[in-house]
Formats: C-alpha cells, structure tokens, sequence
C-alpha cells in the first residue's frame, strides 16, 4: 500500500515531456524556447540528444561559449537557449533539463535546418534534335550537388545523358556557385529540371536567373581575390628587403668603427657577436695548418662551422624541436623538459623550439637558463602546427645559425614542426636524432600516410631513439630502418616530485585515481563502462579523474546517467604541480590505454606508492615489475576483474607499504640516467658524416619508393634553394649570434667580475646601444 502511494506521488512530482518544432536558415540566429516557470530554478541544463553533447550546465562548453546565449539571468523562468551563426552540425534535437521545487522537467525542441539556394537553368543551343541545358545554383552551403531529372526520373551518366560536374567555385561573400551541364544526343518529349541535393539539411530552391557576368564584377571568386592579394604583397616584399640590406651593410662598418674604440672586455661582456667571432678565432687556432674554414666538408650549407658549437671535448650545443612542450602538459612535453635539464647540468647547451601558445610567443627562459623560442607558427589540429614544409625554413635557420647548433634533436612522429625540423637540418649539414614516443599501426588510411612521412623524416637521420623495445620493433618496421641505428632509452620521472604520502587518504573508502588526457587512445570509452559497474558492486569506492579532452563528455553522461556526483570528481587539466597532490589520494592508479609506447604516468602512480592497474598494450609491460602492476586485456571485463582483485588485495592488507613500491621505483627509472645515454647518442652522431646533396637524393629515391620518393627529392632540391636563396638575402655572417645561457660559455648564474664593474658608464652604455640596434629576431635575449 505504501509503495503504491510512494510510487504514485514520484509520478506526480516528475513532469511530462513537451516537444517543439523550430525551423531556421543555415547562418541565422535560432532561439530554441524553454519555459521553466513554476517556482525557484534550482539547477538546468542544455544537451543535444543526438550526438549526445552538453551544451549548457553550470557555464557553455568551449564550442558554443562564442556564439549561445542564455536569458535566465535577467528572467528566471525563462530557460531559453539562443544560437548564433546557425551550422548544418546545429540541427537535430535538444534537450532541456531544469529542477524547480524538488521537481525535474524536460522539453524537446526539435531544430531543423534548411539552406538557400538560386537556381537559373538554361538552354544553350536551340537545335531540335540535340539538347545542351547548363544549370546554375548559388547558395550557401557546400555540402550541395546538382541532380537532373526528366519527368520525374533521376538522370545518371549513360549512353542516353552526359552529364558535366563543374568545381565548385567560392564566392568572397560566403556564398558558392554549382554549376552542370547537361548533354542529351536527340530531342526529348518534355525539357529535363535540374534540382538541389544537400547532406544533413533541406534545401529551400528559388528559381531566379540574373545575369553572371555582373555577379562576378560585384563577388568575384575568392582564389582570384587571393592572387590579387598575393602579388603585390611579394612584390612589396622583395622592394622592402632590397631597400634594407644597402643601409644594412652601411650600418655594419659604422658599428665596427665604433666597436674598435671600445675595450675587448666591454665588446666580450656586451657584444654577442664579438664572442662569437673571439670564439671562432680560438677554434680555428686548434685546428692543423691547411684545413680551410669555409670547405663543404668543414662546413654546413648553412655557413655554420661544425666546430662552432663546440668549445670543448664532448660538449654539444643541443636544439630540442617539438610542437609539444610547455604549457601544454603531457609524456613528450616532460621528457623534452627534464632531459633538457639533465643536459645543462653535464654542461651542454640546450634551447627549444616549438610553436606559440596564445600569448606566448618569442623567446622565454626557464629554470636553469633553458631557452625556449616560441616561434609565431599556426596550429592546425591537436597542438600540431600547420606545414608546407618552407614556410618554417627561415624561422628555423635562424636558430639554428644564432645558437650555433651541431645536433637537432625532434621528438614526437606527431609533431610536424619535428619533421620541418629534421628536413630542413639535414639541408643545412646538421647532425640530427630523433626520438620516436608513439605506436602506430599498419591498416588504417592515417597510420599508413603518417609511417611514409616517417620513411621520409628518418631515412637519413643520424639516429633514432625509442622509448621502449615493443616501440623500437615498431618504428623499425614503419620507417624500414636499419636497428643498429635505433636505441632503446626509456622515460624517467623525478622521484623527489612524486613522494608517497598515506595520510592524504581517507581509510573509510577506495579511490581510483586516473590522471590521461581524455582522448579515445587512452581507452575512455572503457572507463565509462567500468565506473558504474564498479561503483555498483563497491559503494565504497570513488573515482579522481584528471586530465581534458573531448571524450569528458562521456564521463559526464555516465556521472549523470548513474547519479555519481558525490562517487566521480572530475578535475579537468592538471599542473605538473598539481599531479602529485591529487596522486596521493588515491589507493589504486588506473591507466585505460589502447596503445602506448611507454606509459609515464603508470611510473609517477607507483612512485607515489599507488597499486597500478593497467591494460596489456604496447610497451607498458616492460614499465614496471610484476609485484608492482597488474595487467589486463583492454577490455571491460578484464579491467574490472583486474581492479577487483586489487581492492580485495587492499582491504586484506597484502599490498606492498607506499614507501617500498617508492623505494623500488626511484632506482628503476632516473633522468640522470636517461641523460647519460642520450648523451652517448650525441657523441656518437657527431662523429658521423651528413649526407651531401646527390646522395641524399639517391638515398630518398632508394629508400622511399618509386612514388614518394621521387617527390621528397624533388622537395629536398627545392628546400636546397631556398635555402641558398635566403643566405643570399640575408647572409649568415650578419646574424648576430645568442648570448649563451647555458654550456660551457653559459653566463647564465655568473656574477658579474670586478673588472667589469671598472668599466664607465660611458662604455658600458655605448656597448649596450650598439647591441641594441643588432637585428636579431628577439629583443628578450638581453
């Protein structure tokens, strides 16, 4: 009796479902309604059903935060949601959720979408016996094509129809012009209609015929608008670099006159290119009688010496390239980081480049004196920069000449700033490594453009550098490298940045902490399936989650689907500082990876004395021992026997003392130790030859296949050019060389000499304003 009252007023208290129809134009601006009267709005929230997508709950979500408005601010019972600039992507059914007064309400609206388009059909010729139409659509959506039909019958290409297929051409007001012709070899009955199909919205055609020829003069093509554009700015530029380089060179000796009355202390203290130059002079005195500093086989194509990096027996002066790296967090970013730290401490040169990150851009110094050139790149997708290949050439070489390089270090197959990096090094007569930190497979369209990429990048790289064996067997086969020239050097982690601290848990329950970027290749999907299956069997248990991505959606649907607010924190993106205290929490570290080379993260879990569940994927067995990980197949059903086993392990109390796993961890894994062996590659590669132009082009053709390897030859002879090109245009003796932060000549730390504060203000002051008219890149080198 009681059951059936209760149950009667929870239907009572939960409201039916009201569904609205809203029809718009692709590019306008749609208010969906929802009326959420009816007392104190307590909570609410915006999704689309279908894909499932949260719009709105507690803030917009990063797609919508530009162009969806809200009114419940100015109007509590008005819950209604406003989009702007209207795509095809936008139609389909969305959902409205709120709770007022202990009451939980939703409203359907359904969207759809419908495009504009003119359409004239005309006919060409007027013989009776052969009939030529020409149909032209001008609309706003490209996802469009034009289909003819005769007496309600679709026409296809046959021995009875021709029909042509125009490209598509972009109007610079947005708009596109289709364009088909239809050829018929003898009379017909009735005149055939040509018509609109779009994809995923309805078409809404208006027959209306104007004249063509006006319509280009008022919108002509945007490719045409472009080289209009194109032409003149080349032209400029070529007039501006002529117009400098004369007063350019008249600056020159006037400096050099002015230089020569000043002291040699104040020129080394306060002149970057006088130490370069005193720096030289002391190279080319070690050197035997007879060698020429200016021969091919001495000397770069870029003009720098091989020796002008080095100062001393064993010291490089290292370039680290990569798109991934600080403040952007993740394995690769962290290795770069502290193997470059590692590397300044034996004394070498380390500086980095990547691609800017939002106001971050120019030239910037970390711990240690590391410098950091944000170069003004565009990223395309995934923090991975745009490329053709050229456009990062002169960007590049100027590092390359002002740091004095001797070896270029890319990491990452993902990185396409690495790959520029490693092309353009080798045509200017650079040593070059490259560091491999991901698995690829074999099958998929992706995998296979990427490995021939990866073909070209490594042919005639001087080594390469794996993060495992499972991936060294891996890049071998993609690349068709020889292994004797790949090694197997692992990551590492800072034991002191991840210490064990057990008071942080809370003993009345379990926690699972999982720290991934939440991607699909870190197995998200999997862990959606496991928390409410887990939490269903364990009511103890709770889950940390930290780390961003596009497949956070699915974990919140899971948390909302199974009511798990207070049992699933979602931290969103972590600092590295961060990392540490929200590892300490937990009992259990769970890693979800589909495919992985070498699983960092499983290694700063069990340094943190956490019992580490992961899945049987890629180099991940070969992390850590047995006693310290338990493996599972990547799979549900696996991942949840496995993790079931752990907690049953942890409430007997047969686990390993955080301090133990700790102390066996620190001594497995140290960057000290990943540093040596790095180091031992660079000594190596620097004994070795850089392949000269015609055999590097044979060993592309060779080595890259009769398509691909034809074309990167091709593209290596036009990089040699440009190269030449610009060291016409701007020759390497007139790019002033970087002041040394860190190696032997670092002054990064030094205190500054007595006989250097002696000096008058009257030098030091003349000193610093001809370093300052220098035309370097950056300005923060001082």
């Amino acid at each position: 009796m009681w059951a059936l009252l209760l149950g009667s007023m929870m239907v009572l208290m939960v409201s039916g479902d009201t569904d609205v129809t809203v029809s718009a134009t692709l590019g306008d601006t749609v208010l969906l309604p929802c009326n959420c009267s009816g007392g104190r709005l307590k909570e609410f929230k915006w999704q689309k059903e279908d894909p499932g997508k949260l719009i709105y709950h507690e803030g917009f979500k990063p797609n919508f935060k530009d162009r969806a408005k809200i009114f419940v601010d100015k109007d509590s019972s008005d819950c209604s949601l406003q989009l702007t600039n209207i795509t095809a992507d936008d139609q389909g059914k969305y959902r409205c959720v709120f709770h007022i007064q202990e009451i939980y309400d939703r409203q359907f609206i359904e969207l759809n979408i419908s495009a504009n388009y003119h359409i004239c059909q005309k006919k060409l010729n007027g013989d009776a016996s052969e009939g030529v139409f020409q149909c032209e659509v001008e609309g706003r959506y490209r996802e469009a094509k034009i289909q003819w039909f005769l007496e309600g019958k679709l026409l296809t290409n046959s021995s009875t129809a021709i029909i042509h297929i125009y490209p598509v051409v972009p109007y610079a007001n947005g708009s596109y012009r289709f364009t088909s012709k239809l050829i018929t070899p003898f009379s017909l009955t009735s005149e055939p209609k040509c018509d609109v199909k779009t994809e995923g919205i309805s078409p809404d055609v208006i027959e209306f015929c104007k004249d063509t020829s006006d319509h280009l003069k008022k919108h002509p093509p945007q490719y045409s608008m472009l080289w209009f554009t194109i032409i003149p700015v080349v032209l400029v530029l070529f007039i501006l670099v002529f117009w400098c380089r004369r007063p350019h060179n008249q600056q020159e000796i006037t400096r050099i006159a002015s230089f020569a009355r000043l002291d040699l202390q104040t020129r080394l203290t306060f002149c970057p290119r006088c130490r370069a130059q005193a720096h030289r002079e002391s190279a080319m005195g070690q050197r035997r009688g007879g060698e020429a500093m200016n021969t091919p086989s001495s000397q770069g194509v870029s003009g720098v010496p091989a020796e002008s990096g080095r100062v001393s027996s064993g010291m490089h002066s290292i370039c680290m390239v990569s798109d991934f790296f600080y403040p952007n967090m993740g394995g690769v970013e962290s290795h770069i980081y502290q193997l470059s730290q590692c590397l300044i401490e034996k004394g070498h040169k380390v500086v980095i480049v990547t691609h800017s990150y939002g106001k971050r851009n120019g030239i910037r110094y970390l711990t240690n004196g590391l410098k950091v050139y944000y170069l003004p790149l565009q990223v395309m997708y995934n923090q991975s920069t745009a490329t053709t290949c050229f456009h990062s050439l002169p960007l590049l070489r100027c590092v390359f000449v002002r740091e004095r390089i001797t070896v270029v270090h890319a990491h990452s197959s993902f990185s396409a700033l690495a790959h520029d990096a490693l092309f353009h090094a080798k045509t200017m007569g650079l040593n070059t490594v490259f560091t491999d930190h991901s698995l690829f497979g074999f099958a998929d369209v992706s995998s296979v453009l990427t490995n021939k990429l990866l073909t070209v990048s490594l042919c005639d790289t001087n080594h390469t550098v794996c993060v495992s064996y499972t991936s060294k067997e891996n890049t071998v086969l993609r690349a068709a490298l020889n292994p004797e020239i790949v090694s197997v050097i692992p990551n590492a982690v800072e034991s002191t940045d991840f210490t064990p601290d057990p008071s942080q848990r809370q003993d009345d329950k379990i926690t699972i902490v999982v720290i991934s970027r939440l991607v699909y290749r870190k197995g998200i999907d999997l862990l959606g399936g496991i928390i409410p299956e887990l939490c269903l069997k364990h009511p103890d248990l709770h889950f940390i989650i930290g780390g961003e991505g596009p497949k956070r959606i699915v974990l919140e649907e899971v948390r909302e689907k199974y009511q798990l607010h207070d049992r699933v924190r979602l931290l969103g993106a972590l600092e590295h500082k961060d990392v540490r205290s929200v590892l300490v929490q937990g009992h259990i570290f769970l890693n979800t990876s589909l495919t992985e080379a070498f699983c960092m993260a499983i290694v700063e879990g069990a340094s943190c004395g956490l019992q580490v569940v992961s899945t049987r994927v890629g180099g991940i067995p070969e992390v850590l021992p047995e006693d310290l990980i338990t493996l599972c197949e990547p799979n549900i059903r696996s991942l949840c026997i496995g993790l079931e086993t752990v907690i049953a392990r942890q409430r007997s109390g047969s686990v390993r003392s955080p301090a133990s796993i700790h102390a066996c961890v620190k001594n497995l894994y140290t960057w000290k130790n990943v540093a040596e062996r790095t180091e031992k590659v660079y000594d190596r590669v620097a004994g070795e030859e850089v392949l000269p132009l015609d055999r590097r082009l044979r060993r592309l053709r060779a080595h890259c296949g009769p398509v691909a390897g034809p074309i990167f030859a091709f593209v290596a002879v036009l990089d040699f050019l440009f190269l030449l090109l610009l060291q016409w245009f701007v020759p390497d003796r007139i790019i002033d060389v970087a002041v040394d932060a860190t190696g032997p000549l670092g002054l990064w730390g030094q205190k500054p000499s007595s006989k250097n504060k002696t000096h008058s203000k009257k030098h030091i002051k003349r000193a610093a304003e001809l370093h300052h008219s220098d035309h370097s890149l950056p300005k923060s080198d001082l």
